[in-house]
C-alpha cells in the first residue's frame, strides 16, 4: 500500500520544546506518555506529518508508536534499525526494548527477543536471544557455591554505610553462601568503581560473601528507569516487577539463590516500595 511513499527519517533531541510537545501530543493520540529520562527520538515523517517515533534512554528503545494507518508496513522495521544505529552511535550496543505484550510478536520481526512479560502492561526485550543466558551461564561457572540456603542483596550503597554493613553481616549469618551485587549504573553520586569498593571492603572479613559488580539486567536503567528517576516522586511497579522478575527467573536459578534480603528505607519512598 506504500510501496510507493518513503518516509522521511531524522533524529530529534528531547531538549527541543517544539519538537517535543510534538511528539508528545502524538503518543498521547497512540494512548502513551513521554518519559523524562529519554534523551532523543527517532521520528518518521510523510509529508511533513509526524507518522511514527521511538524514544531512546541510554540503552532502552521506548515510548515507540506508529500512525495506525502505517502499521502492518516495513515502516516499525526501519524505525528501530534506525533507533539500533543512533544507539550505537552514542555507544549503546546491548539495546533493550520496552513495550506492550501485544507489540511482543512485531519487535521480535525486528530483531528484539522478550525476556519479561508483566501480565497485560508491558514487556521488556533484548537484541539478543542469548545476552541473559551468556550472562547466567558466566554467574555460574564463576561463582556458583553449593549449599541449602544461599542468600543475595542487591545494594546501590550510595554511599556505604553502617546499615549497609549490618544488612550484609546479618545475611551473611542466616546463610551458607551470600551474593551481593553492586548497582553498576554510574548516575549516583558515588560512581561505581568506590561503591563496588566500599562493599567489598566493608565485607571483607566475611568468609561466605562474594561481591559481584551489576549487570544492565540488575536495576539498571534498562530493567528498572524508575529508579533513576527518583525526582519524579511516582513509583512504577511494573518496572519494579520487571526488574524483581529478570533476578527470580535468571540469576536466582544461575547461582541456586533461595533467599533475597533488603534493608529498610525510610528516606526514598522508591527504594521502600521496591522493597
Amino acid at each position: 500500500m506504500y510501496t510507493a511513499r518513503t518516509p522521511e527519517i531524522e533524529v530529534i533531541n528531547t531538549g527541543n520544546g517544539h519538537a517535543r510537545e510534538e511528539i508528545t501530543c502524538f503518543l498521547e493520540k497512540n494512548g502513551l506518555g513521554i518519559d523524562d529520562d529519554i534523551a532523543q527520538f527517532v521520528i518518521a515523517r510523510y509529508q511533513r506529518k509526524l507518522i511514527a517515533c521511538a524514544g531512546i534512554a541510554g540503552n532502552t528503545l521506548k515510548c515507540i508508536a506508529i500512525n495506525s494507518d502505517w502499521r502492518g508496513t516495513s515502516l516499525s522495521l526501519t524505525l528501530i534499525h534506525e533507533a539500533e544505529l543512533q544507539a550505537a552511535q552514542n555507544g549503546e550496543h546491548q539495546l533493550f526494548l520496552l513495550t506492550s505484550p501485544g507489540n511482543v510478536k512485531s519487535f521480535r520481526g525486528c530483531g528484539f527477543y522478550p525476556l519479561v512479560t508483566v501480565d497485560n502492561c508491558a514487556a521488556l526485550m533484548e537484541n539478543t536471544p542469548v545476552g541473559i543466558h551468556r550472562y547466567c551461564c558466566q554467574l555460574r561457572s564463576q561463582y556458583l557455591v553449593e549449599g541449602n540456603n544461599v542468600g543475595s542483596i542487591v545494594m546501590n550503597a550510595n554511599p556505604f554505610t553502617l546499615g549497609h554493613q549490618y544488612l550484609i553481616e546479618h545475611a551473611a549469618s542466616k546463610c551458607d553462601w551470600l551474593h551481593v551485587f553492586v548497582v553498576q549504573e554510574d548516575v549516583s553520586a558515588f560512581p561505581f568503581k568506590e561503591r563496588f569498593a566500599m562493599v567489598r571492603d566493608g565485607s571483607r572479613h566475611l568468609q561466605n560473601v562474594t561481591v559481584h559488580p551489576g549487570s544492565a539486567y540488575i536495576i539498571s536503567r534498562g530493567t528498572f528507569p524508575g529508579y533513576f528517576l527518583k525526582d519524579k516522586q511516582v513509583i512504577d511497579k511494573v518496572y519494579a516487577t520487571i526488574d524483581l522478575m529478570l533476578f527470580r527467573n535468571y540469576i536466582a536459578p544461575a547461582l541456586n539463590i533461595t533467599h533475597r534480603f533488603v534493608g529498610t528505607e525510610p528516606f526514598c519512598q522508591l527504594t521502600a516500595e521496591y522493597n
